[in-house]
């Protein structure tokens, strides 16, 4: 009977740890899908700040392009 216990016992444990290692890998996938649309959404914010940056500069030149032709009125 006691043996019977301790093999009942192992069992359950190892039904335990089985569902905590299961646990764990989803949230190892969950955490690296979560990574990855960081990641994304980080690249779309570096693509729409380099456009800002361009059309900034862009700005600029039209501006003092508007300054030189005020100057030579």
């Amino acid at each position: 009977v006691q043996a019977m216990d301790i093999v009942n016992d192992l069992q359950t444990s190892s039904e335990t740890v089985s569902h905590a290692v299961e646990n764990i890998s989803q949230g190892s996938i969950s955490t690296a899908e979560s990574i990855q649309n960081q990641s994304m959404m980080t690249q779309d914010i570096q693509d729409h700040l380099e456009e800002v940056v361009a059309r900034a500069e862009e700005m600029v030149a039209v501006a003092n392009e508007s300054n030189e032709l005020l100057a030579k009125t």
